[in-house]
């Protein structure tokens, strides 16, 4: 499962517990299931995480700038929002 460069440090901490997903990763993630965590760029964080729940919700009902909110309409106009946890 990817994640953006600036979660990285919190991630492998283990103080990130959310992400969204848009467009064609809509619905790729199951709750239950555990994923190995990378970098866009495909490089292992050397740590695994599980899915614990997800919603799919419009960009509007998320607190994150506008500029993001009009990248996920252009893209769907639909987020995924998934609770994890970091299992190592």
């Amino acid at each position: 499962m990817p994640f953006p460069d600036d979660y990285i440090e919190d991630l492998i901490e283990g103080e990130k517990i959310v992400t969204i997903r848009v467009g064609q990763e809509i619905g790729k993630y199951e709750v239950g299931k555990v994923y190995r965590a990378c970098t866009y760029d495909g490089e292992y964080l050397g740590i695994f995480v599980l899915i614990l729940g997800e919603d799919i919700v419009s960009p509007e009902r998320l607190n994150i700038p506008r500029y993001e909110k009009e990248r996920v309409k252009k893209e769907g106009g639909l987020c995924q929002v998934i609770i994890f946890k970091v299992v190592k």
